[in-house]
């Protein structure tokens, strides 16, 4: 090949070279170009995470929520049945939600009133509780608002001032899920071994039935302000909370049993809440903090070391087997000889001895017949049983023949040959 020319701008590269820079360039432009599309793919994944978590006013997203279904008369019912004024509540459209809630207004769903008790005005505690966090009223799942009223109606009932430190002690805060797209509503698991309620039923299908309700000093107490924009709390940190042993203390003092929602009825509730509409009274309540907690040291079981040993030197002082009779013997004899009463003498045993029969007197007198004597079937009488006054000192034989083989007692036989029914002296039936 022929080396290029001057100024003729050729660079000596052959064909197969031109070649595979092209294919080089080609491959690096397409390179950039896929990146420029999986760049732009995350980015917009990521800005369609970020529109459905910051969801604000008049926004057309409908995020978790679909329609309600409450018709008009239901939501005068639901008011009704909250303390509520019927003019101050409308039903949401079907492009409205709570996610939607326009200024001026708050959005509640059906199941705070008609499971959970809700009543207006709402409570202090849960207005903190969403104050706190910056939360909306319909973020909130059913069980925070039965965890709020059983817990102020139990304090009320022992007495015991809360606030939003004292319920924070008990429980927590926690986004929930399901398949039906809860992101961003909230419920409220309590503490380990902490736990004051038991819920009874199923909230699946509680984010079906919602409807609006005016902010007005009859629903909302004077000088409080109710968020109506939902918000996230990853970044927010929890309120300042009692020391473990005023927590165990104030739970103790809060428990009962039962502990289930079906023990909380509306009047009890009510009267908690409105003690002057209903009529009723309650303790003076008192500061959490100035609980104490009364527990006793758990009673610990000796070791089985610490039992061995207790039940040796138990058995030594009493003594082996062996000498515990006589020894118990003893000690009951001193104290028989203690004060005024007669010593205890003892009793020798009384030698055994062949008692003397006496014949009755209308009974003539029988001849004993040598020859019967040494008839083999004698009938011996039974023995005299020994004398057992002192079970320490047993009595020595007799030294009488009769007790040294033989037989004790006399044996009788008849003397005259025949069947001793003939004799004239013995009984004859008439």
């Amino acid at each position: 090949m022929d080396p290029p020319k001057e100024g003729s701008g050729e660079t000596g590269i052959s064909p197969s070279g031109k070649r595979l820079m092209k294919v080089k360039q080609e491959i690096s432009e397409k390179m950039k170009r896929d990146k420029k599309e999986a760049k732009d793919s995350i980015a917009g994944r990521v800005s369609k995470r970020v529109k459905k978590k910051d969801v604000s006013r008049g926004s057309a997203s409908l995020g978790p929520h679909s329609p309600s279904s409450l018709k008009i008369q239901e939501v005068v019912n639901l008011m009704v049945q909250a303390h509520g004024q019927k003019e101050l509540a409308r039903v949401c459209s079907s492009d409205e939600t709570p996610e939607t809630t326009p200024e001026g207004w708050f959005c509640i769903h059906e199941k705070y009133i008609s499971k959970c008790h809700l009543r207006f005005p709402l409570p202090d505690l849960l207005l903190d509780l969403l104050d706190h966090y910056q939360l909306a009223l319909s973020q909130l799942c059913p069980s925070v608002i039965r965890v709020i009223n059983g817990f102020i109606t139990r304090a009320k009932e022992e007495g015991v001032a809360v606030g939003l430190t004292e319920l924070m002690s008990l429980y927590t805060i926690k986004e929930s899920s399901s398949k039906d797209g809860g992101s961003g509503t909230y419920y409220h698991p309590c503490r380990p071994r902490l736990s004051l309620f038991k819920s009874s039923g199923s909230d699946d299908d509680w984010r079906k039935k919602y409807f609006y309700v005016k902010i007005d000093p009859t629903t909302v107490p004077v000088g409080r302000a109710l968020s109506v924009i939902w918000s996230d709390i990853s970044d927010i940190e929890d309120p300042p909370k009692l020391t473990d042993k005023l927590s165990r203390a104030l739970f103790r003092k809060l428990y009962q049993s039962p502990n289930t929602w079906a023990s909380f009825t509306i009047s009890r509730i009510g009267s908690a809440r409105f003690p002057e509409r209903y009529n009723a009274r309650f303790l003076d309540p008192i500061p959490a903090k100035d609980l104490e907690e009364k527990t006793q040291a758990p009673k610990m079981r000796p070791s089985f070391r610490t039992r061995s040993k207790s039940a040796a030197a138990a058995s030594a002082s009493r003594g082996s087997d062996k000498t515990q009779g006589g020894a118990f013997l003893s000690s009951l004899k001193e104290v028989l000889d203690d004060g005024s009463s007669v010593p205890v003498r003892d009793v020798n045993p009384v030698e055994t001895r062949a008692q003397d029969v006496v014949p009755r007197p209308e009974v003539p007198p029988v001849e004993v017949n040598p020859q019967a004597a040494r008839d083999p079937l004698e009938v011996e009488p039974p023995r005299n049983k020994r004398s057992q006054t002192d079970l320490g000192d047993r009595p020595t034989r007799s030294s009488s023949p009769s007790s040294r083989g033989g037989t004790v007692g006399w044996n009788f036989t008849h003397s005259k040959p025949g069947s001793i029914l003939d004799d004239p002296w013995v009984w004859q039936p008439s």
